[in-house]
């Protein structure tokens, strides 16, 4: 392990309060520096850039709509009555914003999302089963994740890291507790929208903690192709990003009958820390309460208060 300076390692420290203090950031996202973080990181990845960006209110109707884009909307059928209105409230809010007439569009304009792996299925001596495949055609081919990652020879900066990426993995559970509890009835068999993970499961806080501190204390221009993705934990929440697609739309809306689209879905506010609700939540029963218990929300904010010189003392 290589030592620090002292001025390096106080410009550590001050990079974990910052980091924490954008995971429990209870701030609205800064769009446009956002975007253009997204962009910049589309391009170190070596993939075509987005053109389209679908902002949402909250998590929860970013997480909805995520779930709606997948294989899982062919399970809508088994839906709740009122959780099967609600989610087709949103298709037709996020149809009207892109100006295509069917959901079926709006998921061939938008293509599969980026991912790691491919999933296929094999055959040994007469069984069937499914292996993960790596990609080598989206972003996390061309920008390496966190599972390939290896940890820097600075030991404080580690340290630090390890710290980050706890504090996370809190806020992480934290969320999805809130979102269970506000998504209302899902469907059967499914694990819920809570626990659908998003672009910082591939790319985790550690990891761009670390590259954040050997790009801007150490100098280390190797992991300058993480910068941009610092920047989206700096101005947004969650978000996903989805591959080029082509609609095969006609109506009068920005896609065109040929127009490419590449699509990234991203969350208005930094986290659901104090974020103010626009819908009654389910309570998993079928019935849904006229207002949500704030109380949780009191809670939260509570939590990543002290969250934050505890992690910094640590």
């Amino acid at each position: 392990m290589r030592s620090l300076t002292p001025i390096q390692n106080a410009a550590v420290l001050s990079a974990q309060t910052r980091w924490l203090g954008w995971i429990f950031s209870t701030e609205q996202a800064n769009r446009e520096q956002a975007e253009e973080a997204v962009r910049q990181t589309y391009r170190a990845g070596g993939v075509p850039e987005p053109e389209i960006f679908l902002w949402f209110d909250d998590l929860v109707e970013a997480l909805l709509v995520r779930e709606q884009l997948s294989s899982f909307r062919d399970f809508n059928s088994q839906l709740p009555p009122e959780s099967l209105e609600h989610r087709e409230e949103i298709q037709h809010r996020v149809r009207e914003k892109l100006g295509l007439q069917t959901w079926d569009k709006v998921v061939q304009a938008v293509g599969p999302e980026h991912c790691r792996n491919r999933h296929e299925t094999r055959q040994l001596r007469g069984v069937n089963f499914g292996v993960a495949v790596r990609r080598t055609d989206t972003l996390q081919a061309g920008l390496r994740i966190a599972v390939d990652d290896h940890p820097c020879d600075h030991e404080v900066i580690e340290h630090a890291a390890a710290r980050v990426g706890r504090a996370g993995i809190d806020a992480y559970y934290e969320l999805a507790h809130i979102v269970q509890r506000s998504a209302g009835p899902g469907i059967p068999g499914h694990y819920g929208i809570s626990l659908v993970t998003s672009f910082y499961d591939d790319y985790r806080y550690e990891q761009l903690f670390r590259h954040d501190c050997l790009l801007n204390i150490c100098g280390d221009q190797a992991s300058a192709a993480y910068n941009a993705l610092r920047r989206t934990v700096q101005h947004a929440g969650p978000w996903w990003a989805f591959r080029n697609g082509r609609s095969c739309a006609t109506g009068h809306g920005r896609l065109g009958a040929t127009a490419k689209a590449i699509f990234t879905a991203t969350t208005d506010r930094r986290s659901l820390f104090g974020m103010e609700w626009n819908f009654s939540p389910g309570t998993g029963s079928g019935s849904r309460p006229k207002r949500f218990d704030l109380r949780s929300l009191s809670m939260l904010q509570r939590f990543a208060r002290r969250a934050i010189p505890r992690c910094v003392r640590a």
